[in-house]
């Protein structure tokens, strides 16, 4: 995973060549555990936030999602599922924080997002897409959770080829035998 600094400034890159409506960034997933609190989420926020003013306005966050294969992982984290209400307390201080920086904050696909959201917005979104020239038929992914409003994609990425194993990733498993080899550029 490159750096925090080079991930920014890639970001950076890409708003200087496309605009500052043609991105949003995503942080999440918000869990929180005793190494992760709330406090370690608002700093880091505002640090991303303030790192990315004027090339963005639009950040999408996200809380974790329990799944089958991240369960155990989550447990051993301690990570405490939220309520509703601690969704929402954590949400405002993001947006105030985001609000700082000239960004609106949505939420993706949560309990909370219909409470929040002013309108739905999409981390993989059409109208943004059509403003940067893409065209044809761009039609709603059906392989995101419920409430989500992403369009249709195709990932650069394949299920177990990620060496980082984060411990809240549902994409992969820690155990499941790997199927790229990291010294090679392209996926086997």
């Amino acid at each position: 995973l490159p750096t925090l600094e080079d991930r920014l400034e890639n970001f950076i890159r890409m708003s200087d060549c496309f605009g500052i409506s043609s991105l949003v960034w995503r942080y999440d997933p918000i869990i929180i555990t005793p190494n992760f609190t709330e406090r370690y989420h608002y700093d880091a926020f505002e640090r991303i936030c303030g790192s990315l003013q004027s090339y963005t306005d639009t950040c999408i966050i996200s809380f974790v999602h329990e799944y089958r294969k991240n369960r155990r992982a989550l447990k051993t984290m301690q990570a405490i599922v939220q309520t509703d209400a601690q969704k929402l307390r954590i949400y405002n201080n993001l947006a105030s924080i985001s609000k700082k920086y000239g960004m609106q904050l949505q939420v993706c696909s949560d309990s909370i997002s219909s409470k929040v959201n002013k309108y739905a917005e999409a981390c993989i979104s059409s109208l943004r897409l059509q403003n940067i020239g893409v065209q044809g038929v761009l039609l709603k992914d059906r392989n995101q959770r419920k409430n989500c409003q992403c369009i249709s994609s195709i990932d650069i990425g394949s299920y177990y080829t990620c060496m980082h194993k984060c411990n809240y990733c549902y994409a992969g498993q820690r155990n499941k035998k790997k199927l790229h080899n990291y010294h090679q550029e392209m996926l086997d």
